[in-house]
């Protein structure tokens, strides 16, 4: 319960006083994509809604029930023949300061009380000029998650369809590797599993020597193992700007970045949109993304491949 002052209590810290420094962009993704299990946003959204009503309840003055007042006295005989004594009805206890924190993969319950406010906090601290307003704040901005998106050129992604052309004239065949097991180097997988994934540099300058279309692949780790367009290579988001970099740190590499096609791909657009116009910014004239991700080519050109949400 962040910036929350329950009465008669401190200060509570805002969640800013807490995390000034912003999350790796590769942390920033939906549940479904990072793996948070439907139950959990449940129970969680269920405490959420709790604190939200003893919050509410928690400004109202404690005042005394009893008999007809709905409170449990309601039976004004008894034994004694008398009416219930009036009982004081308590506030609630919110988590005003104090953090829960729950491992529903283990069962365990912990509740810690937060430090002080920060005074140099750019949300709530002293210094009112210091504050960012609300209204003016961007989370997307604030982790990079939306970085560059504007500086694309307004370039619009390919269609699914496009983008098999693409891969038809790379390598004929091309369609997906799809992997059995999690372990991408078993030999039971088939070829595909022993390619070696050179990263940025390798597939443009294989792309660029064969005179194809190099395919960047900018999702996590787990989810181009199970699933992933044949022939592309993964670059983690985070190291994307050093891989640029490296790509273009000689005459050479930078030629190929102008010259060589390039298509990157996430699994729904959004990640790939940030990618591409980080990769335009780097020199890649010719990167282009997929319009929608694998989802949208899940649905208009390949129905089987697997959809892991």
């Amino acid at each position: 319960m962040y910036n929350h002052r329950p009465p008669g209590a401190p200060p509570a810290p805002c969640y800013r006083c807490l995390h000034p420094v912003p999350p790796a962009r590769s942390h920033c993704a939906p549940c479904s994509d990072a793996g948070v299990l439907g139950p959990v946003t449940a129970v969680v959204g269920s405490l959420q809604a709790c604190e939200a009503v003893k919050v509410i309840l928690s400004e109202r003055a404690p005042r005394k029930v009893g008999a007809g007042d709905g409170g449990d006295g309601g039976d004004s005989g008894g034994d004694s023949g008398g009416s219930p004594a009036p009982r004081r009805i308590c506030p609630p206890q919110t988590l005003g300061g104090r953090l829960l924190t729950l491992g529903l993969w283990t069962g365990e319950v912990r509740v810690a009380r937060l430090r002080s406010p920060d005074a140099g906090c750019t949300a709530c601290g002293v210094d009112v000029a210091r504050r960012l307003r609300v209204e003016d704040f961007c989370y997307s901005t604030f982790v990079g998650a939306g970085r560059g998106e504007d500086g694309a050129g307004g370039r619009a992604g390919l269609a699914p369809r496009e983008v098999a052309a693409l891969l038809t004239r790379t390598a004929p065949g091309a369609g997906s590797d799809r992997l059995p097991c999690d372990d991408v180097g078993c030999a039971g997988c088939g070829a595909a599993t022993r390619r070696a994934n050179g990263g940025l540099a390798g597939v443009v300058e294989a792309a660029a020597r064969s005179g194809g279309t190099a395919v960047v692949d900018v999702r996590p780790q787990a989810q181009w193992a199970t699933v992933r367009l044949a022939g592309s290579a993964r670059v983690d988001l985070d190291d994307l700007d050093a891989a640029v970099a490296a790509s273009t740190s000689c005459p050479a590499g930078r030629a190929r970045a102008a010259t060589t096609p390039l298509v990157v791909v996430c699994r729904r657009g959004r990640a790939s949109r940030t990618a591409l116009a980080r990769l335009v910014a780097g020199g890649f004239a010719r990167a282009t993304e997929l319009a929608g991700g694998l989802d949208a080519w899940r649905r208009e050109m390949d129905p089987s491949f697997p959809d892991y949400g």
